[in-house]
């Protein structure tokens, strides 16, 4: 097992996960605004 692999697969895989968890709280927001309006 290879860890520079590893690292390199996981931190690959954490921005993905965190682009989404962003732009899912962001529509959320933008929902939330979007019924004060």
């Amino acid at each position: 097992m290879d860890l520079r692999w590893q690292q390199g697969a996981t931190s690959e895989a954490l921005p993905q996960s965190g682009r989404l968890a962003i732009s899912r709280s962001i529509s959320e927001f933008g929902g939330r605004l979007s019924d004060h309006l």
